[in-house]
């Protein structure tokens, strides 16, 4: 009987770090993935109202995209706002910034390599 408590304790020694490490990964992906649709959503918006402005449009543009990364808590990852009118006709806003995961998992060996250091977003709208 001592045996097997022994070699249940053992077993769970082992695996448990391997599913503490997996669920990590899964909750730094979902936030990965919220901060990314954010980021695609900050850069559609600062397109849009850059676009709908008739003077100035990469000065507005920017300015909106900065004020939406502020307002939605992502100014911690020191983005970059480029404002481009490429193509032209469009207004172009790209946003980037380096990632860092939250739960520190990315620093486990195997596990960086499965997640991206960067976030990088662009959107385009064409100006009225």
């Amino acid at each position: 009987m001592k045996q097997q408590k022994a070699s249940a304790a053992v077993e769970v020694a082992l695996i448990f770090p391997l599913l503490l490490a997996c669920v990590l990964a899964i909750a730094e992906y979902g936030i990965y993935f919220v901060i990314s649709y954010e980021t695609e959503q900050v850069a559609y918006q600062a397109a849009k109202i850059g676009a709908m402005a008739h003077m100035e449009r990469a000065a507005i543009a920017g300015a909106e995209a900065n004020r939406l990364i502020t307002e939605l808590g992502l100014s911690g990852y020191d983005p970059e706002v480029k404002v481009s009118n490429n193509p032209p006709g469009h207004t172009e806003v790209r946003v980037t910034f380096r990632y860092t995961t939250v739960t520190g998992v990315s620093d486990l060996p195997v596990v960086s390599l499965l997640f991206p250091s960067k976030v990088d977003k662009k959107a385009s709208y064409k100006n009225f």
